[in-house]
């Protein structure tokens, strides 16, 4: 009798082990469902985010294609001179309007090149607030709390692991130039690397959580002998501990101190890391569902690299390897001239990296494009000699054809800093005369922008900031002549520390000068802030002026609103104190009712 009973104890405890055993199976594989959902659900977001911000944007290019068209070649834009006061409140408020009291004059700054970055826009902190908002819910989102500590921890673990997986995605696609959304959305690449950064440190966050919810149980149950056991015996263990380790030092090295201290050292080391770092995940999500999303994310680097890889070549190897001619300019700035292997359709705002090898073979810098020619090879009187003499002789009009091409010459403007930058400006002294060095260029990139549907537009600059202003009037003084542009008045306002630095764009300065109607659409204010000038200089025509010390921006801001044509624009590429204040005046303006946009353009050199 006492046997049966025993028995049936033990068949009921067993009943219940298996019970339990399956309940838990079974929680853990509705649990793994819920996290493969949350990362798609994840994914899914982003992409409604980007579509949401691309129709804004669409319907933002079309107003700017709608005012172009109504007010193309016409003085009379009355319409277009008052916003509508909900944008202009939201612009002020919201899109334009820094975090705190500046955005980039506010950053600390150590010495003359370490900085500890820029603030956000409002706009800018709202949407990483709502990314790390929406990360926090999805971590906790059904985990039964009230459950015992080990299994709470095991399903944060899971989840947190799977989220920080999954943020490897849009990382990477906001980390490469290349990305198409850039162009998409018209958000500059300094716009997309604040996401970068800020999507990495959520991710670094959630990878750390990820390993303290498995520390936990282990050093609980005893000390910290299973755990140091784990991890020198359990490859499974010792490659995440490897991975977080790797998340963990790319977080370290990204800050702007860093950056600006040592980019070229910054920019290798985060290579291999980033390799390593994907090695070890690799390895430790082997036949795990994640591991597809690791997979995605490896095939969104490689396709970038590549892509790369072939845009460099294309640019510098072809006919004849790309050339940079470099020539020493005042105030420590050279100008350097290429002939890419391939020419493009130059845009303003395009900026290219550049690679020297004599001076660094792994280094690729970006600068701004000051200038761009295309110079043909024959003229037509030339062409036709030619065909003439090809039909009386038997040579073929291949060999004549080959020389009827045009050759684009490429120039930057680029002022001595550390690294790259001081070593080629050294080299360059050190020859005595102008070198020539075999070069690489990758690209062009950067947003495509066109001034050409406001009437009035106002550009500022600080030093080499003039070289992404200078196409700008280029083409809009080139555009309001061909009677494609709405364009009225444009004024330039050059801010330079010594009066030596217009050298810098002394014969691109004349050829505009020299433009058809450049009179009746630019006016050019100097500001020289620290030598050269006794008094105030103005030329017979009143369109250029020289002055010293710093410019009155708000003066200068408020005279031409008052007597805007039209929508107008203000674009500021300068040094933070600049930009900072331009973009004060301009928020001040917009609440006057004055239908105006701002652009920031950060250095890109």
């Amino acid at each position: 009798m006492m046997t049966t009973i025993a028995s049936e104890e033990i068949g009921q405890h067993h009943a219940q082990c298996l019970s339990s055993r399956f309940q838990d199976d079974t929680n853990r594989t509705l649990f793994e469902d819920v996290n493969d959902a949350i990362g798609r659900y994840y994914l899914w977001s982003l992409l409604v985010t980007v579509a949401h911000t691309f129709i804004f944007t669409s319907i933002f290019r079309l107003n700017r294609h709608i005012r172009l068209l109504a007010c193309m070649n016409r003085k009379d834009q009355r319409y277009f001179t008052v916003a509508v006061p909900i944008i202009n409140w939201c612009k002020h408020n919201i899109i334009y309007a820094p975090l705190l009291f500046h955005r980039r004059a506010s950053e600390t700054r150590l010495s003359q090149n370490f900085t500890l970055g820029n603030l956000p826009t409002r706009l800018q902190a709202v949407f990483i607030l709502s990314l790390i908002g929406v990360n926090v819910f999805l971590a906790t989102w059904k985990i039964p709390w009230q459950s015992p500590e080990e299994q709470v921890l095991s399903i944060l673990r899971n989840r947190t692991g799977t989220l920080s997986t999954t943020n490897l995605i849009p990382i990477l696609v906001t980390a490469t130039v290349q990305t198409p959304f850039i162009a998409l959305l018209g958000m500059s690449y300094d716009g997309f690397n604040l996401i970068h950064r800020w999507i990495g440190r959520v991710a670094v966050l959630q990878a750390v959580v990820h390993s303290i919810c498995w520390l936990i149980p282990q050093v609980q149950a005893n000390n910290w002998a299973t755990a140091r056991e784990s991890l020198l015996h359990r490859s499974f263990i010792r490659h995440g501990f490897i991975a977080v380790i790797g998340f963990m030092t790319l977080f370290l090295q990204s800050p702007k101190l860093i950056r600006s201290w040592a980019y070229d050292i910054f920019f290798a080391l985060h290579f291999v890391f980033v390799i390593a770092t994907f090695y070890f995940l690799w390895m430790h999500l082997s036949g795990l569902r994640q591991q597809k999303l690791l997979l995605v994310t490896i095939v969104i680097w490689g396709f970038a690299r590549v892509f790369r890889l072939a845009s460099l070549l294309f640019r510098s190897v072809g006919r004849s390897c790309c050339t940079a001619v470099i020539e020493v300019l005042p105030c420590n700035a050279l100008r350097i001239s290429l002939t890419p292997s391939s020419s493009w359709a130059y845009h303003p705002g395009q900026f290219i990296y550049l690679v020297v090898p004599s001076i660094g073979l792994w280094t690729a810098h970006p600068f701004s494009v000051a200038w761009a020619d295309s110079k043909e090879f024959m003229n037509r009187f030339d062409l036709v000699q030619s065909q003439y003499y090809a039909r009386r002789s038997s040579v073929s009009m291949a060999t004549f054809a080959k020389t009827d091409q045009r050759s684009q010459t490429i120039s930057l403007i680029v002022q001595k800093q550390n690294g790259f930058t001081r070593k080629l400006y050294d080299s360059t002294v050190k020859a005595g005369v102008n070198c020539s060095l075999m070069a690489f260029i990758e690209g062009p990139y950067g947003v495509r922008q066109s001034l050409a549907s406001y009437g009035t537009v106002v550009l500022f600059a600080g030093g080499v900031g003039i070289t992404h202003q200078l196409g700008h009037i280029k083409k809009l003084i080139g555009e309001c002549n061909d009677g494609t542009s709405a364009t009225t008045t444009i004024t330039l306002i050059w801010v330079v520390r010594h009066l030596n630095c217009l050298e810098w764009v002394k014969p691109w300065m004349h050829e505009i000068l020299e433009m058809k109607k450049r009179r009746e659409i630019l006016k050019i204010h100097l500001y020289v802030t620290r030598s050269g000038l006794s008094q105030p200089i103005k030329s017979v025509s009143g369109t250029v002026s020289m002055s010293s010390g710093r410019p009155d921006v708000k003066a200068l801001i408020i005279d031409e609103a008052n007597n805007r044509i039209g929508c107008m624009v203000v674009s500021v590429c300068g040094t933070g104190g600049l930009a900072d204040e331009v973009r004060q005046v301009s928020r001040m303006i917009l609440s006057k009712g004055v239908n105006l946009d701002f652009i920031d353009v950060g250095f890109v050199s």
